[in-house]
């Protein structure tokens, strides 16, 4: 049986707050500051994108899946404004947690006229989930499917979120880096629809294009959707899997929802390689009670090592 990987998870999860915190402070700078490539000043704060990635890791990190009316809880109990959650996430926090236990199901089924959330929301904080079923691509996708369903009930804001998992769980797992395979893998998982066909669209697009001309043909992340976010971000994540630092820059450099799509980026290669210490040191510190987690699984279970 395939042992889940917690060190991967973690690791993701580290990138992810990275890529989070730091495209956060950079959101809205000017394409010639971005092109500089000059770090600002710490303490760099994260997102939405990372609190509920923390919420994702805890429960992997306690149970080995995921159960969608504890991580539901876990998410209302979490929630903090002050992080940029959306209109729709915002109302849904404060809904599931005052609501009874389970609620999130009709909640989360009914937002936006009852069609469900297709926002870029449940991609953009699974790719340490699927670091951590990056032995079993089958149970990956379901696992990544219950966790998106708990916040965003539409098809394609699930498939953003399988997507991403697939991408993690791939870069984890191969060894031997192949850019075809990658967009394979995460196609054959993807459910069909709009991300799916944009993912076609990324792979088919060369590395050596301009990440801008890419991005026209993609998309940014400026609709905040799962379509018009995912595919862009794994076309990024796709060219430089062992560089950090380059996917960052990549990625930022093309505007949108920025935080979210180096969120995602990030995620996804730092389950193969890790950003800069002096860039950990910038970011704000995780709560302690994460590296706990971290450490005592780590100790007790040799598969996560």
């Amino acid at each position: 049986m395939p042992v889940p990987d917690l060190q991967g998870a973690y690791l993701s999860l580290l990138g992810l707050s990275v890529g989070d915190s730091l495209g956060n402070v950079l959101t809205f700078e000017s394409r010639a500051r971005l092109e500089s490539r000059d770090l600002p000043s710490g303490p760099w704060s994260y997102t939405d994108d990372t609190e509920m990635a923390l919420s994702v890791y805890e429960q992997l990190s306690d149970t080995g899946e995921i159960n969608q009316d504890r991580l539901s809880t876990a998410f209302a109990i979490r929630y903090n404004p002050q992080r940029g959650y959306g209109t729709g996430a915002r109302r849904l926090m404060q809904e599931i947690g005052s609501a009874r236990p389970g609620a999130w199901r009709s909640l989360a089924r009914n937002l936006f006229y009852g069609q469900g959330s297709y926002g870029n929301g449940a991609a953009m904080r699974i790719a340490p989930l699927g670091a951590f079923f990056c032995q079993d691509y089958e149970l990956c996708r379901e696992q990544a499917r219950l966790s998106a369903e708990v916040t965003h009930y539409h098809p394609e804001g699930v498939a953003g979120a399988v997507a991403v998992a697939m991408a993690a769980a791939y870069t984890r797992n191969e060894k031997a880096w192949s850019r075809d395979h990658f967009f394979d893998t995460i196609l054959e998982y993807t459910p069909h629809g709009e991300t799916r066909s944009g993912i076609i669209k990324a792979r088919e697009i060369p590395e050596s294009i301009d990440c801008h001309e890419a991005a026209e043909v993609l998309g940014n992340g400026d609709l905040v959707t799962s379509q018009d976010t995912v595919p862009f971000c794994l076309w990024s994540a796709s060219i430089t899997p062992d560089d950090f630092q380059e996917t960052f820059w990549r990625t930022i450099v093309v505007g949108g929802d920025q935080d979210t799509n180096c969120a995602i980026t990030c995620g996804i290669v730092a389950a193969r390689t890790q950003p800069p210490a002096e860039w950990l040191e910038r970011r704000e510190p995780l709560p302690d009670e994460f590296n706990s987690v971290h450490h005592n699984r780590s100790e007790s279970n040799p598969g996560t090592s």
